[in-house]
């Protein structure tokens, strides 16, 4: 699956998420709130906002991930 989020639907807001899956696992990840027209939310407790979340087992395991993107863009051209 390809995912682009261009620069009209960012938005400076990180939010650190966290699951237990049913099994007992838990997971961690990392959500880029993106930008959406208001009248997309119901409102309540539920936070619909759009996102693109990255998942994984360990925060270390998702620090690894994205060190290693940033990493990556220092050294392109």
């Amino acid at each position: 699956m390809k995912v682009n989020v261009y620069k009209e639907e960012q938005t400076p807001e990180v939010m650190i998420v966290h699951q237990t899956a049913k099994t007992g696992s838990a997971y961690f990840g990392v959500s880029f709130i993106l930008h959406s027209p208001k009248e997309l939310h119901q409102g309540g407790s539920d936070d619909d906002r759009s996102a693109v979340t990255f998942w994984g087992t360990s925060r270390e395991e998702l620090l690894e991930l994205l060190s290693g993107a940033v990493e990556k863009l220092q050294m392109s051209k």
